[in-house]
């Protein structure tokens, strides 16, 4: 729409129309019945009409927004995906003492999995396609990139700080860290009866015990 500023200038602002809110809702809504059902029935087996009876709308509706069940995974991939990237900075702020960093960024790693049952068994779909196909690997591979980079800073500015040891890699601590998450993460989907908690005190401690900075002559003397 057109309108004039208080010293005459003529503007344009947008105005997000009724039409174009539903338009978002209905997208949105679409995204979070093919959430649901590729999680539970997985991709190869999950179809464009399992989506919109999930969604309760019409499959020419759904068609309206993506033109595929490829289209419609591709922008889920994207909608999800890079949510870690987002958790690890929220969880980034400066905290003292180490060993309460680290636990925090764990349990932001674990979030989902408390409060998401439907996040590994999707994870995995995502993971699984990343492997055949090019589109979903380029998004996945971004996507840890951008957390092994948070990640490494975290550990840089701890090494600033003096916190975590000078001689640490803190691009490949990166790589170790997300490996050991996502494989605690992939034994609990084939066996529940793993103790979450307990393996993120103990991992806590592992983390720690291996970037903490030790005193002058201390590191390499047996005890």
């Amino acid at each position: 729409m057109v309108g004039r500023q208080p010293d005459g200038r003529i503007v344009t602002t947008e105005r997000t129309t009724l039409t174009q809110l539903r338009g978002k809702e209905t997208r949105q809504r679409i995204l979070d019945a093919a959430y649901l059902v590729f999680a539970r029935q997985g991709l190869g087996h999950a179809s464009v009409d399992d989506v919109a009876r999930e969604a309760e709308i019409s499959k020419g509706a759904l068609y309206h927004h993506f033109s595929s069940k490829e289209e419609l995974f591709h922008a889920l991939l994207r909608d999800r995906i890079r949510r870690c990237a987002t958790t690890m900075l929220l969880a980034a702020t400066p905290i003292s003492p180490l060993p309460q960093a680290i636990r925090k960024v764990i349990e932001a790693s674990f979030e989902s999995q408390h409060t998401n049952p439907n996040w590994m068994p999707m994870y995995m779909e995502f993971w699984g396609q990343a492997v055949r196909e090019d589109y979903s690997r380029s998004v996945m591979a971004d996507s840890h990139q951008d957390c092994r980079k948070t990640l490494s800073q975290i550990l840089r500015n701890g090494q600033e700080l003096g916190l975590v040891r000078p001689d640490l890699d803190t691009e490949t601590a990166a790589v170790l860290y997300i490996a050991l998450v996502d494989g605690i993460a992939l034994q609990r989907q084939v066996d529940p009866a793993i103790d979450l908690n307990k393996a993120k005190e103990l991992m806590a401690d592992m983390i720690v015990g291996f970037i903490k900075s030790q005193p002058t002559g201390r590191r390499g003397r047996s005890s």
